[in-house]
């Protein structure tokens, strides 16, 4: 499961540097909060990227983050080179249908800037299983892995310094509104070890989290909570086998008792008439609880090796 919440300001309203590292750091402060990254991204339009003799002719996504949140997410899998400050990570996809390798150049053409953005190719990344960045944050297919096979990772400056003033400058322009804009968002790590086993009270704890979060962030974002959709779903899930236990296991375990009452009753008769028997042939009371004896410690040791 994800233990992530999700904090979104709105594209207009994009946060500043400080503002949003002010946020985290209240964040971090919250009981039960493991760690506090801020995550950006946007989609650029099919032939955005590009190199001295290559062009990618799909969507590319762009992200802006840094190598604590790829440390605290290590399903941002970095296969060469290293995440650092002015270096761009390539997608393996990308990288390959480019012909960029480390140390390589790439270019970035945004809306709302005459040059292309030239970068140095400083990683290579496999992101086909970072669900933290390819999770769907819409309501109606929430938690929906959407993996795009072309993305660019640039440090939390570049996108905040250059990246965002594109869209802005863009979105200033008549004509030139464009469908994607710049999200930045501060990705919540919960404590996992300091939930409780019963998912009920674990969801009470997760919830608590998120009003805490939400109180911090009033007014300014909106949260999307994660944990508690699993959490919820888990609890109602005990809920049902509980009452599965109740309706099913409880009528199976009466009917057995009822069998075994009445396999033993048969088989104490026929002990009864056997032990007659031997009476009338001259077994005395010490015979008899000497075959008990053997009898029972055969059971047991049979049941003993089985069991």
């Amino acid at each position: 499961i994800s233990s992530r919440e999700s904090i979104e300001p709105a594209p207009a309203n994009a946060p500043t540097p400080a503002s949003i590292e002010q946020l985290a750091a209240r964040v971090r402060a919250v009981p039960d909060v493991a760690a506090a990254d801020t995550l950006a991204f946007v989609d650029l339009p099919p032939g955005s990227l590009s190199t001295a003799g290559r062009t990618i002719h799909d969507t590319v996504r762009v992200f802006g983050l840094d190598r604590q949140y790829q440390r605290h997410y290590p399903s941002v899998r970095l296969v060469s080179g290293s995440l650092r400050t002015g270096a761009a990570a390539l997608s393996a996809e990308s990288a390959r249908a480019l012909g960029a390798g480390l140390g390589g150049r790439v270019q970035l053409r945004l809306p709302g800037r005459s040059s292309p953005l030239a970068v140095p190719v400083g990683a290579i990344t496999d992101l086909s299983r970072a669900k933290p960045l390819f999770y769907s944050r819409k309501a109606s297919d929430l938690e929906a892995f959407l993996y795009l096979p072309h993305t660019i990772v640039v440090d939390p400056a570049t996108f905040q310094h250059v990246i965002i003033p594109a869209f802005q400058a863009a979105t200033a322009t008549v004509g030139q509104a464009k469908k994607s804009q710049p999200l930045v968002e501060l990705d919540v790590q919960l404590n996992r070890s300091r939930l409780r086993k019963d998912p009920g009270t674990a969801l009470l704890q997760t919830r608590s989290v998120a009003r805490m979060v939400s109180q911090i962030s009033a007014g300014q974002s909106y949260l999307i909570d994660n944990a508690s959709n699993t959490l919820q779903v888990a609890r109602d899930d005990a809920a049902v086998a509980k009452r599965m236990f109740l309706f099913l296991g409880l009528p199976g375990a009466l009917l057995a008792g009822f069998l075994a009452a009445y396999a033993g009753s048969i088989l104490a008769a026929a002990q009864r008439r056997e032990q007659a028997l031997l009476r009338i042939r001259g077994a005395n009371q010490g015979h008899l609880v000497r075959m008990l004896l053997y009898r029972t410690l055969a059971l047991a040791g049979t049941g003993s090796v089985v069991g």
